[in-house]
This record gives structure tokens, sequence and C-alpha cells, in this order.
């Protein structure tokens, strides 16, 4: 748990406004994580996922939606009614864009998980693989995220805002794989939209979650550098 909420307040309300904060934020982590976990099962089934998959990233979307604004509300009554300072007035001021960030991971998700049920029976074995290569490279900078919440370590953040250089040659190899395909004509126009904004859409999340961490960065030591 952050470091700030351990000290008990004299006003036990505030505690639990800040707490409910830190939990808001934690839940939408973890429907998030579910959203890859989605699109984890569809890349290692290797076959068209069910609409059971769709119905369900949109069920979650729905919820970390709801996450993000319950968090807004809660910021608003909390800058409003309580006198946060230092690291307590960081964390206040950047929950809305944590949430934000978050929000935008899950629609990047849910975007990711529609488009590969399309392009899955129309492209090669090959550029399938770089695609999920692109997944598995991203896995940890999901799960690394949580640590990065919840329990903060300048040297958990730096990891995941350091860029991933194995992440960027696994993107541009994809982008070579569609350029071929498309000049052999093996891969329908409609379908070369629908991997470039996969790529597009994994590259994201891996920034947003960089956003994140420098985010906790500033909440820690008031410093964005």
């Amino acid at each position: 748990m952050l470091s700030y909420v351990d000290n008990r307040h004299a006003d036990t309300q505030y505690e639990s406004e800040l707490k409910a904060l830190i939990m808001g934020l934690h839940s939408m982590w973890k429907h998030v994580a579910e959203q890859f976990t989605i699109m984890q099962s569809i890349s290692d089934a290797k076959q068209s996922a069910s609409l059971d998959a769709k119905q369900q990233s949109k069920a979650i979307d729905k919820q970390i939606n709801q996450l993000q604004r319950d968090i807004d509300h809660l910021v608003h009554d909390v800058i409003s009614k309580r006198t946060p300072q230092l690291t307590e007035l960081r964390f206040v001021l950047s929950a809305s864009k944590i949430a934000g960030q978050l929000e935008r991971m899950g629609d990047h998700c849910k975007n990711t998980i529609k488009r590969m049920l399309r392009v899955q029976p129309h492209i090669s074995p090959r550029m399938w693989d770089t695609m999920m290569g692109i997944v598995t490279h991203i896995a940890p900078i999901i799960r690394g995220l949580e640590k990065v919440m919840m329990d903060y370590t300048p040297e958990e953040s730096e990891a995941l805002c350091v860029g991933d250089d194995a992440l960027d040659s696994s993107y541009k190899l994809l982008v070579v794989d569609v350029s071929e395909a498309l000049k052999a004509g093996v891969l329908p126009n409609d379908r070369v939209v629908d991997v470039l904004f996969i790529a597009k859409n994994l590259e994201r999340l891996a920034d947003h979650a960089a956003a994140i961490a420098q985010e906790y960065q500033y909440i820690h030591s008031g410093s964005r550098e």
C-alpha cells in the first residue's frame, strides 16, 4: 500500500477517501489486466475466438469507464473538502491523470481484441507470430505496473519508463511483414488496417504504462525528471 496512507489520519473519513482512490485505481488496473488476458487467450489458441470474448471485453470496458468517473468525482470531493499536503496532494492531483491513462489502456485492449478476431483467419502464421511476440513483450509491462502502483520503488518505475528495444524491433518487423503482404496481394486492404491498428494499440499500451509510472515517480519524489 502506498506509504502516505500507512500513518493513520485524525480524520478517518479523509483516510478512507485516500484509500478509496488507491483501490479505485488498482481496480482499474485489474480490469485492464483482465482485458489483456483475453487478448492473450486469443493469441494462445491461434483460432477464431468466440463471441464471448468480445462481449466480455465490452463488459469490462464499461466497468473501467465507470471506475474512471467514480475516481474523478472522488478527486473533486477531496480537493473541495480537504487540504491535502505534499505527497498526498500530488497523489490526489495525479489520480485523474492515472485513471485517464488506464481508461485509454482499456480502450486499446478492447479495440485490439476486436481487430484480432477479424484478422486471425486472414494473416500468415509468421505475421501472427510476430504480432503475438509484441503481446508477449508487453505482458511483463502490464504486470509490472501493478507493483509500481501498489508497492512503489524507483527501480520498478524506471524499468517501465525505459524503452524496450525488443518491442520496437517486433513492431518494425510487423510493419515490414504487412508491407510485403500488401505488395504480394495476399492480405486484404481492410485487414491491413486492422493489423496496423493492432500494432499501434499494443505500442500505445506500453506508452501509457510508462506515463503512469512517471506519474507515480512524481507522486513519490515531486519530480518528473
